[in-house]
């Protein structure tokens, strides 16, 4: 998606570090779940039970998949689009193994977290970011430009620089 207004860039940025903060909180709920279900059989009562638990606490829902033995949140923030992250995922099939989905989703939070504060941490330096890649695209342009044309096509050197 492309924004115009730097005011738009920053609501974009920051709902994209808020969206992935939301899916985060989540995990202390379905957690929960999985403790209660560990050892059980991995059926439709343990999806049921995971979307009654997340159910109107955030814009999203969760599913269970038997496919691939996972848990998967799908979100829809105020954007407009949607977020897809597989927050578990079982090795092993048929029952719960709870100390196995735990992990899993302690390292999903800890990396969707991070993400998040990547994404924050990005967004305020991008004018410094901005600066160096029109630095770089001037560069180039000028040692292009110093190049004759059967230089450059002979080493593949025409190329087309893109200012943004």
């Amino acid at each position: 998606m492309r924004y115009y207004k730097r005011e738009d860039q920053d609501a974009a940025a920051a709902r994209e570090a808020a969206t992935r903060r939301e899916a985060a909180s989540l995990f202390p709920i379905v957690r929960e779940v999985v403790r209660r279900f560990d050892g059980k059989v991995y059926n439709i009562r343990f999806q049921r039970a995971l979307q009654e638990a997340v159910a109107g606490k955030a814009a999203g829902q969760i599913y269970t998949h038997k496919t691939d033995w996972s848990i998967t949140i799908e979100w829809y923030p105020a954007a407009g689009y949607d977020y897809q992250q597989t927050i578990a995922r079982m090795k092993t099939a048929r029952r719960i193994d709870g100390t196995e989905l735990d992990a899993s989703l302690k390292d999903c939070r800890t990396a969707l977290l991070r993400e998040a504060a990547r994404i924050e941490e990005q967004a305020a330096q991008i004018d410094t970011v901005k600066a160096q890649i029109d630095a770089t695209e001037k560069l180039l342009e000028r040692l292009r430009d110093g190049l004759s044309y059967p230089v450059r096509e002979i080493y593949g050197l025409n190329f087309y620089v893109q200012h943004h």
